[in-house]
This record gives C-alpha cells, sequence and structure tokens, in this order.
C-alpha cells in the first residue's frame, strides 16, 4: 500500500491514502500458509487468509473429518488432510 506524502494540508488522511499494491507488492511470491485446527477459529482464519492478496491456503488439517469436508465445501481449491506433520 501505498500513501500520497504529497497531500494538502488540511485535506484528511482518509482522502490522501492511495489503496493500491506498490509493484514490489505485486510481484512478490504469495505466502504459504497451512492451518491446524478447523474448529471454532479456523473457518474465520482460512476465509481470511484466502480472501488476502499475497497469501495461499496450501492446506487446512484437523483430526475432524466432518471439519475437513466443512473446509472442502467452503473452499473447494484449499487441500485437506487429518495429519499436520
Amino acid at each position: 500500500m501505498s500513501v500520497d506524502l504529497d497531500a494538502k494540508p488540511g485535506v484528511g488522511l482518509a482522502s490522501s491514502v492511495v489503496l493500491a499494491p506498490s509493484p514490489v507488492e505485486v510481484d512478490a511470491p504469495a505466502i504459504r500458509v497451512g492451518v491446524i485446527g478447523y474448529g471454532y477459529w479456523g473457518p474465520n482464519l482460512v476465509r481470511n487468509l484466502v480472501e488476502l492478496p499475497g497469501f495461499d491456503v496450501s492446506v487446512v488439517s484437523d483430526r475432524r473429518p466432518q471439519r475437513l469436508m466443512q473446509a472442502r465445501q467452503r473452499d473447494p481449491l484449499v487441500k485437506t488432510t487429518t495429519d499436520c506433520n
């Protein structure tokens, strides 16, 4: 994210912030993440990471097959496993 440092005084901060990724952010490789545990917070973590640019949720691990089925239903591209090693 870049900020316009040449913003005019008196103009609110919100109007001086440019929400565009810098060239370095666009060219950077995705950060691969594995989530162990798809219980209470797991679905929220996976959803947020999947929606963030620059992140790749590689795998979700949980001991309960029904939770892994929920993860696959929510995001079919995420790999799932019961093995956390």
